[in-house]
């Protein structure tokens, strides 16, 4: 594991104005990495427990919320190590998104809608998230994420929308789409940064594909003309 930070610092240092990790936050990330392979999950308080007590889940916790991390540069870093230590050198990328369902009780969590239950037909409280998977002979691995929000102001037009047309009301006088909000993108946007992202911090990674589900294939043939751009 010291190899790995080592490594990571100093592809921080040369890719990321260098945000490189003070010795004080590189123990507290191999501590919690190392508490995640073992209690499999992401708890402080598991983590205080298996590390008996000599750290606090408070403490452990203020480490992650106001340490100056710089937690995408960070992951950036990681794929470069990874994809570097097995020679990854050509590979197919994979899109796709995901429902997590969380508590409907939850008020603190970012990014948390409501989701159709694929299952049941109804609703739970969850997140969305956009990912991208580099899939090659060497390894699987992910190399990439975003989460999705939709923007409430269009959500309520559509369903406002969806009354009103029920209704038959005529579309004139009906209330026009709202203009996009930047703040919101949409999943095909978020998948576009994430490419673009791979695209460059791993120039030496040769992309010979790449595979999205039907939602990205139908909403739009930009998507690809995009991604053509950026692979050449």
């Amino acid at each position: 594991m010291p190899i790995y930070y080592t490594s990571l610092n100093e592809i921080l240092k040369s890719h990321s104005q260098g945000q490189e990790l003070s010795r004080l936050q590189s123990m507290w990330l191999q501590f919690v990495i190392l508490g995640m392979l073992v209690t499999n999950s992401l708890c402080w308080s598991k983590f205080e427990r298996f590390g008996l007590q000599e750290y606090g889940k408070s403490a452990l916790c203020w480490m992650f919320r106001k340490a100056s991390i710089f937690w995408e540069y960070l992951l950036q870093a990681s794929v470069i190590h990874v994809l570097s230590s097995y020679n990854v050198k050509v590979g197919t990328l994979v899109i796709d998104d995901s429902d997590r369902e969380r508590s409907k009780n939850v008020t603190q969590i970012g990014m948390a809608d409501k989701i159709k239950d694929k299952k049941t037909g109804g609703y739970f409280l969850g997140q969305n998230i956009v990912f991208l998977i580099l899939v090659a002979e060497e390894i699987t691995v992910p190399v990439g994420f975003r989460f999705y929000e939709p923007d409430p102001e269009l959500t309520a037009w559509r369903k406002e929308e969806a009354r009103l047309v029920k209704k038959k009301v005529e579309k004139k006088y009906r209330p026009s789409k709202p203009e996009k909000n930047l703040d919101y993108p949409t999943k095909i946007e978020l998948a576009e940064q994430l490419v673009e992202e791979f695209a460059a911090n791993n120039k030496s990674c040769r992309v010979k594909a790449v595979v999205a589900i039907t939602l990205y294939r139908h909403c739009s043939r930009d998507f690809f003309n995009f991604i053509s751009c950026i692979f050449k």
